[in-house]
């Protein structure tokens, strides 16, 4: 969750400006597209991870039951897709600012794949809900 922070820091120091929110404009083809393909992220955070943990648990289903540690790692596994989906809408705001734009149109993005790193936060009980029958 930090990364957000810091691309914005980066971002403010590649261009420097007002710190007056922007939103992507979406006449500019580069930041429509990226804007599409943060929305694509965001969609998949939620999506991939159950088909992950449902491809996992057809493989258990197979086998022996798994113990401890391999269950542990399955549900770390699935939480590691789902922050990596996150982390790409605040990736794909600061390769808008890398590209050209300004530096407060990191802004959204970095709150929005902040907002879903906090509310998807990794508890025992959350690692523990895909695996859950």
């Amino acid at each position: 969750m930090i990364a957000q922070i810091m691309y914005c820091v980066v971002a403010y120091i590649l261009r420097p400006g007002d710190l007056a929110v922007s939103l992507p404009d979406f006449s500019d083809t580069l930041q429509l597209a990226l804007s599409v393909a943060a929305l694509a992220a965001i969609v998949a955070g939620f999506v991939a991870p159950g088909m992950f943990a449902a491809a996992i648990k057809n493989a258990w289903a197979r086998s022996a039951a798994p113990d401890p540690m391999r269950r542990t790692g399955a549900e770390l596994a699935v939480m590691i897709v789902r922050g990596g989906f996150f982390e790409v809408v605040g990736i794909l705001g600061f390769v808008l600012v890398t590209r050209g734009a300004p530096a407060s149109l990191m802004i959204p993005f970095a709150v929005v794949a902040l907002t879903l790193m906090a509310l998807f936060f990794p508890t025992p009980e959350r690692l523990a809900q895909p695996f859950e029958d």
